[in-house]
């Protein structure tokens, strides 16, 4: 009797240890293919976009920028030459904008002279240009 129960008892273990073997490869299969996929998702490259409207010619500029940041951080720091950075301060009196809320686009628009600047975003909340 004692070796037909070590016999069961071996036959279970291997049994079971096949079982949590294939329930452990599943989970680290799992675990790694939502590993790579959501970086992918997280990183995708988000803009920030300067419109520049003449009302005098009635022509419009885009200015595009594509910032390192990731879609879900809070702000993005934009690298701008000097001028525009002066001009960007010069209408909104800052460099700090905040061009996005949660939920729809809330770009910053101002005026200077004949143009009619606005400033958005397609994912980030606030922006600072450099």
């Amino acid at each position: 009797m004692p070796l037909i129960l070590f016999k069961y008892i071996a036959s279970m273990q291997k049994l079971f240890t096949k079982e949590m073997a294939g329930i452990l490869a599943g989970t680290l299969l799992l675990m790694a293919v939502v590993a790579i996929a959501m970086p992918k998702a997280e990183a995708a490259p988000g803009m920030v976009y300067m419109k520049i409207y003449n009302s005098k010619t009635g022509t419009e500029k885009v200015v595009i920028w594509k910032p390192n940041a990731y879609r879900f951080e809070k702000k993005a720091f934009i690298d701008a030459d000097d001028i525009k950075v002066k001009k960007i301060s010069k209408i909104f009196n800052t460099t700090n904008l905040k061009v996005h809320n949660t939920i729809t686009p809330n770009p910053q628009t101002g005026t200077w002279h004949h143009f009619v600047v606005t400033i958005g975003s397609d994912t980030y909340k606030q922006v600072k240009f450099l």
